[in-house]
């Protein structure tokens, strides 16, 4: 049991890390891209190639679904926008300490309180034929409450339950970097594994 949950936590951890580095090349990719636009627009439109043009251009995620209608041999299908933003935020909220980085922190978070409350914790209390109280989940416990209830702000009642979480004072963005993330997960391990 023990290491089927610290699979699944692991597991959890890989996502997060999956999901940072996309970030990272997404936004180097955005860099990059940006750069070759404006070389390419100083020759067809001059008066457009900086910066502050493309910080402002739409970008937009779509979908194809399925086909409107066909004009010969064009099939013309509806396109479902999932998101629209513009390049400058784009690249802001994938920029390290931004928007997507503090949500997946967040996400992470609040899947693996999940997993341990809703998944394990009862299967090993079965198992030990105890009741298991762990500084590490009643913190989580708190973070996970805050991310859902109170933005990812931290408020002084949660700040007085934390026993391991020292990061933030009340009032604090709740944001989980790599180290953090890290830190948390060595110290569920080494509770779970001194479990007998």
């Amino acid at each position: 049991l023990k290491e089927k949950f610290l699979d699944d936590l692991r597991n959890i951890m890989g996502l997060f890390s999956d999901a940072v580095q996309g970030f990272h090349f997404f936004r180097e990719h955005l860099l990059t891209s940006s750069m070759q636009t404006i070389e390419m627009l100083k020759k067809s439109s001059p008066e457009h190639a900086n910066k502050e043009y493309l910080d402002n251009v739409t970008y937009s995620y779509g979908e194809e679904i399925t086909p409107v209608h066909k004009v010969g041999l064009v099939t013309h299908h509806e396109i479902t926008h999932i998101n629209t933003t513009s390049y400058k935020d784009l690249i802001e909220r994938n920029s390290s300490g931004g928007e997507n980085y503090f949500l997946i922190g967040n996400l992470t978070i609040v899947m693996i309180y999940h997993l341990w409350e809703n998944t394990y914790r009862l299967e090993f209390e079965k198992q030990l034929n105890k009741k298991i109280e762990a500084d590490v989940f009643g913190d989580l416990a708190q973070i996970r409450h805050m991310i859902l209830k109170n933005n990812g702000v931290l408020n002084q009642k949660a700040y007085k339950k934390l026993r391991l979480i020292k990061w933030y004072e009340p009032g604090d963005r709740i944001i989980l970097d790599s180290q953090k993330l890290s830190e948390i997960t060595k110290w569920i391990e080494a509770e779970v594994k001194n479990f007998r």
